[in-house]
């Protein structure tokens, strides 16, 4: 008995599953983070989910999430979400 599993699509399909809480929000990712989420396509699915801003975990600053957005007259993001390899 032979099972396969498409695992870019099974990841991809996660990150669908979050996209209420992903919306408007900043993401931090680490180096192999970002790496992973380039290998699997996913940046550009944050961003379609409406992901504010994608940063540097390693280069964090409490300015990241201070963007303003001129069309909502609001200033702050709805949350941050920290990703790293090292967990």
């Amino acid at each position: 008995m032979e099972s396969s599993v498409d695992v870019i699509r099974s990841c991809l399909d996660s990150i669908h599953q979050i996209s209420d809480e992903v919306s408007d929000a900043t993401v931090y990712l680490d180096a192999g983070c970002s790496e992973a989420f380039q290998f699997l396509g996913a940046l550009p699915l944050l961003l379609e989910l409406g992901v504010r801003a994608v940063c540097s975990l390693e280069n964090m600053s409490p300015l990241d999430v201070v963007s303003f957005d001129f069309h909502l007259k609001t200033g702050w993001c709805k949350c941050c979400i920290s990703c790293s390899s090292h967990l």
